[in-house]
């Protein structure tokens, strides 16, 4: 599971060279952990809401209002393309 926390943090990272700026925050505090993900894509904005949020339970389950890391994924490949 490492990997994949890894290697979603790394696409945040890269959406920057493309001009979106893309939050990645980790609580590991929260029950198995959370990642908040916040896309902005062309970047972000003073008051402005994100464009798309995502919520990823570092046990890789999915509950209410909750993402996969799979979706999360494939979004951020989408938005490097």
């Amino acid at each position: 599971m490492n990997e994949r926390v890894l290697n979603l943090l790394s696409m945040c990272m890269q959406a920057k060279e493309k001009g979106h700026h893309v939050f990645f925050s980790y609580s590991p505090h929260v029950d198995s952990g959370e990642i908040l993900v916040s896309v902005y894509k062309n970047g972000w904005e003073e008051d402005a809401d994100p464009d798309k949020r995502f919520t990823v339970t570092i046990s890789g389950e999915v509950g209410y209002m909750e993402s996969s890391f799979a979706e999360v994924e494939a979004y951020l490949k989408e938005l490097l393309a």
